[in-house]
């Protein structure tokens, strides 16, 4: 048998391809995004700069083989956004990681200051361990501490009379305990 010669012969009808889209191009978009992601985390936010810098490589490689080139576009600038905002959050925690340790070690002035009304009383005073004095009437020592410490003021008194105590601890010129009383009277600070 033979087959009859059809001039009009059908051609199969070819599957439509999907579009092309480049890998590079969806590894730039996704990389942007874990970049604009990690910025916010201050101290791990360096890989929010490393992912941000891949991001835009690949994102420019996409762009220029012309495929996948939207995606690129959306790597490279949400690569960029993660780059900027990496660095402010970097900028912004080392300044407040800076202030902090200014406060923690800053030099201050603590001046201490007591009285008795009447007789002889006995002081207690100081940072780092105390130092014990005699005294009449009013007493008073400075010393200059850097960083944090707890000072301490306690006045003690002859048991056998009645005697009046004010014992005054002063901060950078500032008080910030006052206490008064008989026998017995304690001032103390944390710095």
């Amino acid at each position: 048998m033979s087959t009859p010669d059809n001039p009009m012969q059908t051609m199969p009808i070819q599957p439509q391809q999907p579009a092309h889209s480049s890998g590079l191009g969806v590894a730039s978009l996704v990389l942007g995004i874990l970049a604009l992601l990690g910025a916010a985390i201050p101290f791990l936010n360096i890989g929010g700069i490393i992912l941000g810098v891949l991001a835009i490589i690949l994102g420019l490689i996409a762009i220029t083989r012309r495929a996948g080139r939207g995606l690129g576009v959306g790597g490279v600038i949400l690569g960029i956004l993660g780059i900027i905002i990496s660095i402010i959050v970097m900028a912004v925690a080392a300044t407040a990681l800076q202030a902090v340790d200014d406060a923690l070690n800053a030099e201050h002035k603590i001046e201490y200051t007591a009285t008795v009304d009447t007789g002889e009383g006995k002081v207690s005073w100081g940072t780092s361990g105390t130092s014990n004095e005699s005294f009449t009437g009013t007493w008073t020592k400075t010393e200059t501490v850097n960083g944090t410490s707890i000072a301490t003021l306690s006045l003690t008194g002859d048991f056998t009379t009645t005697q009046k105590f004010t014992c005054e601890i002063k901060v950078d010129d500032k008080i910030v305990d006052s206490q008064s009383g008989e026998t017995y009277v304690n001032c103390t600070v944390v710095i």
